[in-house]
């Protein structure tokens, strides 16, 4: 991430996205320290109350969130996408409008939009929305990932503007593909 500090980065984290699971942080920042450094962080920001736990471990700085959203859960399976990314490769990362996630600015100068769609017709939306957003004539080097629940659904969207899909596993860990053609 963009600071030095590994407090800054964290702070910085959750205030972009809003909210985040103790987990992902550690995974994510497990590049720049050993993860009980990280669990340390947490721990005092928590107590100085720049951070707020609410249940389930899910680290937020205070913003009002509803934890049984559908919303939330997308996002917080998106952030398992990002966590794996490390923190060293990350500069920047935002929100962006649903079904899309995050923009994710990577230190080697390229850019990820990460969407998630659970069924074919918000990846349709999806499709649309960057159809109406795209600059014509204009260089595209972004990678548009899509957070799929099954690889059938992900099979199914080869005619997107989809750069690759991924699945996560029953650990979290997100496994990436590209299509046949591709």
């Amino acid at each position: 991430m963009i600071y030095e500090s590994l407090k800054d980065n964290i702070t910085a984290l959750v205030d972009a996205v809003g909210f985040v699971k103790k987990k992902q942080v550690v995974q994510l920042f497990s590049d720049q320290a050993d993860k009980n450094t990280v669990g340390q962080v947490i721990k005092q920001l928590i107590r100085q109350g720049t951070l707020r736990e609410k249940e389930g471990s899910l680290l937020t700085t205070g913003r009002a969130i509803k934890l049984n959203s559908s919303m939330l859960k997308r996002k917080i399976d998106a952030l398992w996408v990002v966590a794996s990314i490390g923190s060293q490769q990350i500069m920047d990362l935002s929100e962006i409008s649903f079904p899309r996630c995050f923009l994710i600015l990577l230190a080697n100068g390229k850019s990820v939009e990460l969407s998630v769609c659970g069924e074919y017709q918000e990846a349709y939306m999806a499709q649309k929305k960057h159809e109406l957003e795209k600059i014509r004539g204009g260089d595209d080097d972004m990678i548009y990932t899509v957070l799929v629940p099954s690889r059938d659904l992900g099979d199914s969207l080869e005619d997107f503007y989809f750069s690759n899909f991924c699945l996560l596993d029953e650990n979290k860990k997100p496994s990436f593909y590209l299509w046949k053609g591709e």
